[in-house]
């Protein structure tokens, strides 16, 4: 959610799009003025249509500017549509030095949008690395059946090979105690 010709948009936008890992985010531009009278209110209006089954979360997006300008992100029926969003909100608004109240309610604060894309990109790199390991345990835990199972095959061949009878009898009292 932000301005479409912003440049804090544009900055989030780049670095998802050129981030090291390859990572392919999809992202859906909600435009909202930022900044005026009309801000406000199409902003709840954006976050509020947002339907929770077809995204993850939202991005509130605003690049630097005077604190009046960045007022919009102070005032409480903001707030109250931020809290009350049943998607996470993370916000990217302004500045290293700019903290806002739509900050204090939000899923999660990050000083600008630049800073809120590599946290989305740093938890891209989490969960791939997350699942490299899942996939090294899964692959060590079919090696070990793997092995255990030629073992016992092996053991199975050199008894049948030195002792077929006594194998054939002992499968017969297997069976027979099975049944």
């Amino acid at each position: 959610v932000g301005a479409p010709d912003s440049a804090g948009l544009q900055d989030f936008m780049n670095q998802l799009a050129k981030n090291d890992w390859g990572f392919d985010f999809e992202v859906e531009v909600v435009p909202v003025t930022v900044q005026g009278e009309k801000a406000i209110s199409e902003i709840i209006e954006a976050i509020g249509r947002l339907d929770p089954s077809q995204y993850e979360c939202v991005a509130l997006l605003r690049g630097g500017g005077s604190k009046i300008d960045l007022d919009v992100f102070n005032q409480e029926p903001l707030a109250l549509a931020i809290a009350r969003s049943p998607l996470p909100v993370l916000t990217g608004i302004g500045h290293e030095t700019d903290f806002s109240v739509a900050d204090m309610v939000a899923h999660t604060y990050l000083k600008t949008p630049t800073a809120l894309a590599y946290f989305f990109i740093d938890r891209a790199a989490q969960f791939l690395g997350q699942l490299l390991e899942v996939k090294k345990e899964l692959f060590n835990s079919v090696q070990s059946i793997r092995h255990r199972a030629a073992s016992q095959l092996q053991d199975a061949n050199s008894i049948l090979r030195s002792k077929p009878d006594s194998a054939l009898k002992w499968r017969i009292m297997q069976l027979s105690t099975d049944a």
